[in-house]
């Protein structure tokens, strides 16, 4: 089976509680996730403008959920 894309998280899990900004660490992984061909694609219950652009930092996802799935958007 090969993967072709994972969905993350943002708050809790991308974003430790409380965070206001992805590490370096977390933006290096996901980097190297994508490297590899994997499509990275950011889940939140958030609304896509609580999720300011330089929360994510240098990282660019794929595609996004937003609103618990109420929009999606694709990089695309």
């Amino acid at each position: 089976m090969t993967i072709t894309a994972v969905a993350l998280d943002l708050d809790g899990t991308l974003l430790p509680r409380g965070g206001k900004q992805l590490s370096a660490r977390a933006v290096a992984a996901l980097r190297a996730v994508q490297s590899s061909g994997v499509r990275v694609i950011l889940a939140t219950g958030r609304a896509a403008c609580a999720v300011p652009p330089g929360m994510l930092g240098a990282f660019a996802p794929d595609a996004a959920v937003y609103s618990g799935g109420a929009l999606v958007l694709d990089r695309e």
